[in-house]
């Protein structure tokens, strides 16, 4: 069953050359609607190894009996609603923009992707972190990148399931990439691929706010972006590359959507001097527990460290001390009742 208001807003093209068009790649979000199973999030399913975790993944996310949704109706918070107002406001510069998400769950789906709730990350030092507890390989993101693109769906979609397959699919279309530095790293392998291509060398434009520009495979292709950019462009520093992306393509005024032409509107950007505040909203004691009862059902060993990092790093406020307490006050209430 497949569950959807989004619906046809943001259907994909199939046609090889779009006149006007842009593909763009983000991120996807720790927040969804829907809280899926212990089955399918990281910190429940174990493995010794990424190749094991990696199979036991793909086999909870084939097995396990629940409700699948488009993947545009299952993400929220700001940066997802950013992603959904760019191709309306993109409209305005005369481009069509048909957005792709890059999923650690999931590999490269499309808005309209019917995919399971789940939790996973290619953010380091997160709990759902695909690679936590696992020796830390350089090549452990691509490998799982390339794990959960292979993935295949119980009913086929006939969208590309990879950025190699993207740019295969649609060869003279802009491509706009707009990942966090962690995401970049797990999809660098194929980047490089894309790049030999001389029509993307040219309209190939990455937007990672912090990520260094010296990188061999990159380094021509990523805009000067920064955290100085969040004091003109507003909102909370996890949705800013999205954000950048929603003003260059406002600011392109008719103009061919090159590397080139992205930078220069990158460039015009203001930049604020003060230290950029990212704000929390404060949660009663009440709302606290409940999120460490929830958290701890399905991980029992989790710290309260782990959980206060997950906490606010869901935009939520809490002091140290008193989240504390609160933790250890509803694991003494776990121990009694167990």
């Amino acid at each position: 069953m497949v569950v959807s208001s989004f619906g046809k807003a943001l259907n994909c093209q199939r046609s090889t050359f779009l006149p006007r068009a842009v593909n763009l790649i983000v991120s996807c979000t720790n927040r969804k609607r829907f809280v899926g199973p212990p089955e399918t999030a990281v910190r429940g399913i174990g493995g010794a190894s990424l190749a094991e975790r990696l199979k036991l993944w793909k086999t909870n996310l084939r097995t396990v009996a629940i409700t699948e949704y488009f993947a545009a109706d299952l993400y929220m918070g700001d940066h997802w609603s950013v992603v959904r107002s760019i191709p309306a406001e993109a409209e305005q510069s005369g481009l069509k923009v048909h957005t792709w998400i890059c999923s650690a769950g999931y590999g490269l789906i499309g808005p309209t992707t019917p995919i399971k709730p789940y939790r996973a990350t290619f953010t380091r030092g997160e709990t759902d972190y695909v690679g936590s507890g696992l020796p830390d390989e350089n090549s452990a993101l691509d490998r799982w990148w390339r794990g959960v693109c292979s993935y295949r769906f119980q009913k086929h979609t006939g969208e590309p399931r990879t950025i190699s397959a993207l740019a295969a699919t649609f060869p003279r279309t802009p491509m706009v990439v707009a990942l966090s530095a962690d995401y970049l790293k797990a999809v660098t392998p194929e980047m490089e691929g894309v790049l030999e291509s001389l029509y993307f060398r040219e309209h190939l434009t990455i937007v990672s706010c912090g990520t260094q520009r010296d990188h061999p495979v990159w380094r021509e292709n990523l805009l000067p972006c920064d955290a100085s950019l969040a004091g003109t462009l507003g909102g909370a520093l996890t949705s800013l590359n999205a954000r950048v992306v929603r003003r260059l393509f406002q600011s392109l005024n008719q103009r061919e959507p090159t590397v080139q032409a992205f930078a220069e509107a990158a460039t015009a950007i203001g930049r604020g001097n003060s230290p950029v505040v990212v704000p929390r909203v404060s949660k009663t004691d009440s709302d606290i527990a409940k999120f460490i009862q929830r958290h701890l059902s399905q991980v029992p060993a989790c710290s309260k460290t782990v959980l206060l990092r997950e906490f606010r790093g869901q935009g939520q406020a809490c002091e140290q001390k008193r989240f504390g307490k609160i933790y250890s006050k509803v694991r003494m209430e776990i121990d009694l009742n167990a």
